[in-house]
């Protein structure tokens, strides 16, 4: 079976990489949320950016912190389209202190999670995302 490829990068099927290429969706979910200069928003599984480019492009926001567990796309995304409000961390999100980022809350969350590898909400709380 033939690889499938984004940007040159191998989609790796542990991480369950299908990319959403529906910016009509994209842009519904941006404009879904309320965000002004302070908001502070996670994206979980950044990929190529398809949704990171939408969120940086048309939101209002003081700070993305994007979570992407795969280090190609991290290293993809923190090149492609530096902003000095992203910060790209290469971790899987399930693992993650929110603790860190209590001085920013309340936080949204934004993401196209794959379906194989959404949150086990039996198994851990996200916390206050809003």
């Amino acid at each position: 079976m033939a690889k499938s490829y984004s940007q040159g990068i191998a989609l790796k099927k542990q991480y369950g990489q299908h990319f959403l290429r529906e910016q009509t969706i994209v842009d519904n979910m941006v404009a879904a949320v309320d965000l002004d200069k302070d908001s502070s928003i996670f994206e979980i599984g950044c990929g190529d950016g398809f949704l990171t480019r939408t969120i940086l492009k048309k939101a209002k926001l003081a700070r993305l912190w994007v979570f992407e567990i795969d280090p190609e796309w991290a290293t993809f995304v923190s090149k492609s389209m530096p902003n000095p409000k992203m910060i790209v961390h290469q971790e899987n999100i399930l693992d993650v202190d929110f603790a860190r980022f209590e001085p920013n809350a309340p936080w949204t969350l934004l993401a196209i999670l794959p379906y194989q590898n959404t949150f086990r909400s039996e198994d851990r709380s996200v916390g206050k995302v809003c």
